[in-house]
C-alpha cells in the first residue's frame, strides 16, 4: 500500500483496518480529528487551543496508539506461525 497524500493514507487505514479490520470507528474518527486539527493550526490564521483541549488529544492520540500497537502485535504474531 503506498499514497502521496496524507488523505490518501487515511483512506487506505480506514479500508483495511476499520471497514473489514480488527480496529473500531472511535480509532478512525480520532485519526480523521487529529489530521484536521493539525489542518487547521499549519493552515489557519492564528489558530490556538486550550490546555484542556490539548491534554484530551494527547489521551485520545495514546489511546490510538495503544489499539494500533495491539493490533500490529498480532499481526507479526501470526506472520511468526
Amino acid at each position: 500500500m503506498d499514497s502521496k497524500r496524507h488523505s490518501g493514507v487515511i483512506a487506505l487505514f480506514n479500508q483495511n483496518f476499520i471497514k473489514d479490520g480488527p480496529l473500531d470507528k472511535e480509532a478512525y474518527q480520532a485519526l480523521v480529528k487529529a489530521k484536521a486539527n493539525r489542518e487547521e493550526v499549519d493552515y489557519g490564521d492564528q489558530v490556538s487551543f486550550s490546555q484542556k483541549e490539548a491534554e484530551d488529544q494527547l489521551v485520545v492520540a495514546e489511546n490510538f496508539l495503544t489499539k494500533v500497537e495491539k493490533v500490529l502485535k498480532g499481526i507479526l504474531k501470526k506472520q511468526e506461525e
